[in-house]
Parts: structure tokens; C-alpha cells; sequence
């Protein structure tokens, strides 16, 4: 294979930086530099054709990577190397860079970026989370979203030069055709100027950030993904095989601590394991103005069981170990009431923090999580539960799930998501967003979520989810403008 170097540049009003960037391509002695000038207004297109470079241009901006794609299409190079008109990389790091690929090391070269586990930026997160979805959670961050990348001709035509639109469908194509993949080195453009589309923005993402992720919403679409029926159906058999003891509820006579319109609450307590201070915990409870307790517990839990029919609670024993999420799903089967507190018997909890999550049901809220403020180290769970949030556009929301602690639900909430959908978390959050239900998040904030034995099943449960908005919404989910001109292609 000859090395003929073809630079792919796409450049928006970049006059300031060009220069510089072409400076540096220039010193690799490349083949050919392509400007792919796009919705220009300054002197871009003129600095292209000073520095002698091929210009590609476009009266109206490409939208996001289009110039990629454009570029490529009209490159004559066995090596193509993607790099941004806004910074500019010394050519001594471009050359090492690129040593992979000529050295016949690698069709695809990626920049690595080290994992910082306490970042909460949505595209870093969405990075991450996309890697580990597809089975490749060991290339960390790395994507063909951020420059510089590098391909041969032929990893280009195994990926697809329309592909180039789309990062998400380019990195997927990338690791499903088993192209040698190479992201052993580092360049580091963290000091480089901020683009505005990436900026923080509060509790709302950016047009830019709902393009990206969209982008990896719509690579993911291109996966084989788990289907729903198969992945719920068998637990949902189990669920219905739980069996209830029914005694008579012991109702309280304490004068309610709130005004709940003659709402009714139904308490769910849940239980696998041995916990200390189960006593002290259904006291807790008992101060509640409950409708019913409902205890859902493992059926080996024989000491457990007699303390809650102590409390007069409503026992059903679970035979298999269905997990925290199936406990859950089949309390709320059982509750009677307007409002369903469920409780993770495992955790602790203080009766004005479930005060809180019982007054917002009251006062109009349909589904109440625990609050994640993402303050601390975060975990692979955590990160799947903020792209979660993110993907449905409630940036707001953090990290907080119905796999969390504790929740609360409306009568009317649990009607629209259905009790069986509480096996899967995410899609009843997502069938309650879709929906339009009220989603609030606790007052108190805590920091919960390390990895798990079932980390493996919760990124299935993220998969079936994603299949079903996909379904619902399309390809990209609820980000489906992206403001791309692909008739430019």
C-alpha cells in the first residue's frame, strides 16, 4: 500500500485559526488538503487558496461532520486524516499519530482521551456509555467524534463515506467490521478554545450536545437489540408466581402529616438479604398514615417475615431471586392505594426524607426518584443512568432512576407505565416521560450506584429501552433534527 496522505479539513468561519492549521498539515508533506468551507462569511476560502490547499466550498453550513463526509468523497488518498480548522495540532504529534497506520499497525486510528471519572459533561458521559453499550467498554472515550482520526482507504469503504455524517454510525460500523483499531496515543486538546454548541448550559443541553447524542441514539439503532418480549416476558411469569399472605392490615389511627385530598398511600417495603434494624425501620413506617404495608421479601427470610407481620403487613414471599427491580414491580402490583411509596428495605431512611416523597406525590407530581447530584466518582451505572436522562432530554434529572433507592408513585402514574414494566427501570421512566407524566426528583441528594454483579443486565435493560424509544420516535430518538444537509454528500 503507497502512503499518499489526503488532510480533510471542515472549516466554518475559521480564519483566525487556518492558517496555523494548515502550517502544520503542510510539514507532513501530504498528498493533498482538503477545505471543505461551508456557510463561510470571512476569509476562510481565501487563506485555503492562498496555502494552495483544494477547496470545497458551500454557501450554507453542512451542519455537523457533513464536511467529513464531503471531504472524503472527493479525497484521493490511501490515508485519510480528519482533523478540525479550529485547532491546530503541532505536526510532530500528527506524525506519530498517524504511525499506526504506516506501519501497518492499524486501518483506524483514534485519539485517546483518559477517563476522568468525576466528568459529567453529556458528550463525554455519551462516550463512554456507547462504547460500553456495544461491547467495547475497554476504548473508554475513544470515538471517531473527536479529531484527530485516521483511516485507510479501505477502512473508509468498509465504514462508508456517508457514515463520516454520523459518529455514532461511523464508530459502530468501525467496531463491528474488526478493523485493527489503534488508541495508544494521546494528543491533548483540553486547552484548546471552547466551542459555544459545547458549553455548559445548566439543566438544559445545548443544540450541539442533542445532535451527538442523538448521533450514538441512532448508531445504536444499527445494533441487533435485545427484544423486549423475550427480555421481560420469562420474569413477568415469575412475577405473577409470587405468593401472597393475606392478613388484615393493621390501618393507623396518626393523624396524617400532610393534606392528601383523601388520597389513599400504599407502602412497599422490599427485601432480598438480611438487614439490621428491620425493627426500627417498620416503626418508621407505622408512623406513616398508610393505607396498607405491603411487604415483598425472599422467601428465606423467615425472621423478617414474622417482625412485619408485627406492623400487620400485607406479606407476599418471592421464591426465585428476581432482583431489587422485580420486587418492586410486584409490590406495585399489589398496592390499592392513590400513592405508592416502595421503600429498598437494604437502605437506610429517615421519616422526613420519605415525608418528601410522599408530599410531592400529593401536591401533584406522578413519579418522585431519589436525587443524584453526581458529586462524586462516577460509576459505570451512574453514567448509564445520566445518558439515559440525557437521551430523553432530562438533563434535569442527573442520575437519578427508578433503579435507585427509594420512589414514589401516583395511581394515575403507575396506570400509564403498567406494574410490569417496573421489572425494566428505564423503560418505565421512559414510557412516564413519553406519556407526559410529572418526574420530579427528592429534596435530599445522595450518592449511590457503584457497579454491580448485575451491571451486565442493566446495560441490557438500557438496550431494550432504547429499542423502544427508537420505536416510538425513530432512529435518533427525540433528537431527530440535526440540521445535516446529506443531499451535499
Amino acid at each position: 500500500m503507497t502512503n499518499r496522505l489526503s488532510i480533510i479539513i471542515p472549516a466554518y468561519n475559521d480564519g483566525d485559526t487556518l492558517p496555523s492549521v494548515i502550517s502544520q498539515c503542510q510539514a507532513l508533506c501530504p498528498y493533498e488538503i482538503i477545505i471543505v468551507a461551508n456557510g463561510c462569511t470571512d476569509n476562510t476560502e481565501q487563506i485555503a487558496l492562498n496555502y494552495h490547499c483544494k477547496l470545497i466550498s458551500d454557501p450554507e453550513p453542512l451542519g455537523h461532520d457533513v464536511g467529513r463526509a464531503v471531504g472524503a468523497a472527493n479525497a484521493s488518498g490511501d490515508v485519510l486524516l480528519f482533523l478540525d480548522a479550529d485547532i491546530s495540532i503541532p505536526s510532530q504529534q500528527l506524525q506519530k499519530f498517524l504511525e499506526p497506520i504506516y506501519t501497518n499497525q492499524a486501518e483506524v486510528v483514534l485519539n485517546h482521551i483518559p477517563l476522568k471519572p468525576n466528568s459529567v459533561h453529556p458528550v463525554v458521559i455519551w462516550k463512554r456509555v456507547f462504547n460500553a453499550l456495544m461491547g467495547e467498554q475497554h476504548f473508554g472515550l475513544d470515538t471517531l467524534t473527536a479529531v484527530p482520526i485516521a483511516l485507510t482507504r479501505y477502512a473508509l469503504n468498509q465504514i462508508g463515506i456517508e457514515s463520516m455524517m454520523n459518529p455514532g454510525i461511523a464508530t459502530l460500523k468501525t467496531f463491528k467490521s474488526n478493523l485493527p483499531i489503534s488508541n495508544s496515543y494521546q494528543i491533548d486538546l483540553s486547552k484548546n478554545k471552547s466551542r459555544i454548541g459545547h458549553q455548559k448550559t445548566g439543566t438544559n443541553l445545548s443544540f450541539m450536545q442533542k445532535v451527538i447524542i442523538g448521533d450514538y441514539v441512532e448508531g445504536l439503532s444499527l445494533l441487533q437489540l435485545p427484544n423486549l418480549d423475550d427480555h421481560l416476558g420469562p420474569q413477568k411469569v415469575k412475577m405473577l408466581d409470587a405468593n401472597g399472605e393475606t392478613l388484615t392490615p393493621q390501618l393507623n389511627q396518626i393523624t396524617p402529616i400532610a393534606n392528601y385530598d383523601e388520597k389513599t398511600l400504599s407502602v412497599v417495603m422490599t427485601l432480598q438479604q438480611k438487614v439490621f434494624r428491620l425493627h426500627s425501620k417498620f416503626k418508621c413506617l407505622a408512623k406513616l398514615p398508610a393505607h396498607e404495608l405491603i411487604f415483598v421479601v425472599n422467601s428465606d427470610l423467615a425472621e423478617e417475615k414474622r417482625i412485619a407481620k408485627e406492623y400487620g403487613a400485607k406479606i407476599i414471599t418471592v421464591n426465585d431471586p428476581l432482583g431489587y427491580e422485580a420486587y418492586q414491580a410486584i409490590g406495585a402490583k399489589a398496592a390499592q392505594g392513590d400513592i405508592i411509596l416502595t421503600i429498598n428495605g437494604t437502605s437506610s431512611f429517615k421519616y422526613k426524607e420519605i415525608c418528601d416523597y410522599i408530599e410531592r406525590i400529593a401536591n401533584g407530581a406522578d413519579l418522585v426518584l431519589t436525587k443524584n447530584n453526581l458529586k462524586r466518582s462516577i460509576s459505570l451505572l451512574l453514567a448509564l443512568q445520566y445518558a439515559f436522562n440525557l437521551a430523553v432530554d432530562r438533563k434535569d434529572l442527573g442520575a437519578s432512576s427508578l433503579l435507585s433507592k427509594h420512589t414514589a408513585m401516583s395511581r394515575k402514574g403507575l396506570n400509564i407505565i403498567g406494574w410490569e414494566s417496573l421489572h425494566c427501570p428505564p423503560l418505565a421512566q421512559l414510557k412516564g416521560i413519553l406519556n407526559g407524566l410529572s418526574i420530579v426528583t427528592s429534596s435530599k441528594s445522595v450518592s449511590y450506584g457503584k457497579d454491580d454483579k448485575d451491571i451486565d443486565l442493566h446495560m441490557k435493560d438500557y438496550l431494550v429501552t432504547l429499542q423502544y424509544l427508537i420505536k416510538e420516535k425513530g432512529p435518533r430518538g427525540l433528537f431527530a433534527n440535526d440540521g445535516r444537509k446529506r443531499n451535499k454528500v
